[in-house]
């Protein structure tokens, strides 16, 4: 009403001083000052009309609010004044919703897609289905609350999700929104209700090239496996976890858009959010629960370690870049696959070990495919670089990277043996200015000489030749050494020459005398000092 007045007010005003506006014009530039003055009245004219429109609109909600009938019939009208709810009225709106017993009424307005007499307009039936969606996810948390308690409105919501046919997306935005408002007003309930339906998991998976429901899908595994979730929530959430199997799901869903990716940008926009999904979930597993509820995390983790799944998300990837490098379903394959192998960083135990060692055959088993891919790459990219290829050859090496620093020296030495290392210290000299490139070799090579045994140096420095190879890297360089390439390629060769340095003088000063003239003869030793000394200089 504050504004009316003003506006009323700042009219008169205007109104008023139409004298004085003509006196000015007789000492000025009559024209331009009347155009002015025809500009001026049309703009107070647009504000009058708008102050009108506001006080009719005003004059509407407030009727609306005193006998809203039914909530349906209140949303309904709300959407048809475009959204315009006065401030002053929004409490009451909230209100007014809260305090009636919760109707199914605004829960079918935000799954409807079906056509009413009141609203055959298709983009009023959606403005209702998201005004709807709006005023239960802002409004007062009871509101969340009663839909949280109440099986028959949660599961009025969740059966969208098991459509026969196919749904709106914009539907499926508004249910998530409403979901996550829930979920987050009272966890346990919506947790309990999730896990006794049984299926409603499965069925979230299918609508993964939504981004709100891969949102949605982690929002629920989180509250899941958070340290913070009331202890009855997570009992009664295990079957979440443990009965639908989500990695069997995703994998599922990865071999269903493997071999379309390419073309259908659902498909992609499905395998980014499965990815997405699943590294969420891991990393949370990991770094939430694992630390208070040790036994039951390692029970769950067990699930998502599983040979078979990892196999069949690597074949689908594998199979889809046979005959396209630039396999999108590749990418995230590798990707699920690195976030395995990361999860067992921050539980490296007797048992968790133990566990690693299925994950480990599934990725010896596919080594050689896979360092044949980045092999391609290298010949591919020395001649026109495709940043699709690049995105490909980040993830495998970032994989074979986090390989050599978490697996067991066995399977390590196996990976050299294939010609891993190898091909990593190529890329080097391929990409000389691919600073991501550089950090995760460097990081793969650090971590294997620092965890590496006798028998797996001696493979890296006698039979692999680590020390020779490296110096050869920069005596290639030799004509660029003044390039613009020289001070990033010099900074991964000065790096990986230190961790080189760190794994000698632990050599030294932890094993037997022979063991470092095993590793590397003294005036090798010596020019590798020279080789170092050199390519630190001026830095």
């Amino acid at each position: 009403m504050a504004f009316l007045f003003h506006g009323i007010a700042r009219l008169n005003q205007v109104i008023r001083g139409g004298g004085g506006g003509r006196g000015e014009l007789e000492n000025g530039d009559a024209s331009s000052e009347s155009g002015r003055s025809v500009d001026s009245i049309r703009l107070e004219e647009e504000k009058a009309l708008r102050i009108s429109e506001q006080k009719e609109l005003d004059g509407k909600v407030s009727s609306l609010l005193e006998k809203p009938g039914s909530i349906k019939s209140l949303v309904q009208t709300l959407s048809r004044l475009k959204f315009q709810i006065p401030p002053e009225q929004s409490l009451a709106l909230f209100q007014t919703l809260s305090s009636c017993l919760l109707q199914t009424d605004v829960l079918e307005l935000i799954v409807s897609e079906e056509e009413d007499k009141t609203m055959q307009d298709m983009r009023l039936r959606k403005s209702v289905s998201y005004v709807s969606s709006v005023l239960i996810s802002f409004g007062p948390i009871n509101l969340c609350q009663s839909i949280a308690s109440s099986d028959k409105a949660l599961g009025f919501l969740l059966d969208i999700f098991h459509s026969e046919e196919d749904v709106d997306p914009r539907v499926i935005l508004n249910v998530c929104s409403v979901l996550h408002a829930v979920l987050q007003t009272n966890p346990l309930e919506v947790l309990r209700a999730i896990a006794s339906r049984g299926s409603d998991i499965a069925a979230m998976v299918y609508y993964l090239d939504i981004d709100a429901v891969a949102e949605l899908l982690i929002n629920i595994l989180e509250s899941t496996c958070s340290s913070t979730v009331h202890p009855k929530a997570f009992q009664s959430a295990l079957p979440i976890l443990s009965n639908e199997r989500i990695f069997h799901l995703l994998a599922t869903r990865l071999e269903e858009c493997a071999e379309d990716a390419e073309n259908d940008f659902y498909c992609m926009n499905t395998l980014d959010n499965l990815e997405f999904t699943f590294r969420s979930l891991v990393s949370n597993l990991n770094s939430k629960y694992v630390k208070y509820q040790t036994n039951v995390a390692m029970k769950m983790l067990d699930i998502y370690r599983e040979v078979e799944p990892v196999y069949r998300m690597l074949n689908a990837g594998l199979y889809a870049a046979e005959g396209d490098s630039d396999a999108h379903a590749l990418r995230v394959s590798v990707k699920i696959l690195s976030g395995l192998l990361d999860s067992f960083k921050e539980t490296r135990t007797d048992e968790t070990m133990n566990r690693l060692e299925p994950i480990e055959q599934v990725l010896l088993s596919k080594a050689f495919e896979l360092i044949s891919i980045v092999d391609e790459v290298l010949v591919a990219g020395s001649i026109q670089p495709s940043p699709l290829l690049g995105l490909n050859r980040l993830e495998i090496v970032d994989m074979f990277a986090t390989a050599f620093e978490v697996c067991t020296m066995k399977t390590c030495e196996a990976l050299i043996t294939i010609g891993v290392l190898g091909s990593l210290l190529e890329l080097l000299s391929q990409f000389k200015r691919n600073s991501l490139l550089h950090v995760r070799v460097a990081r793969g090579i650090d971590g294997l000489l620092m965890r590496s045994d006798t028998m797996t140096r001696k493979l890296i420095f006698f039979r692999f030749s680590l020390v020779p190879r490296v110096m050869d890297l920069w005596d290639s360089n030799t004509n660029s050494r003044h390039g613009q390439d020289s001070e990033e390629y010099r900074s991964v060769l000065l790096l990986i020459s230190y961790s080189i340095w760190k794994c000698l003088d632990s050599t030294r000063t932890d094993s037997p005398s022979d063991d470092l003239e095993s590793l590397i003869s003294t005036p090798a030793l010596a020019e590798f000092e020279r080789f170092t000394e050199e390519i630190a200089r001026d830095r």
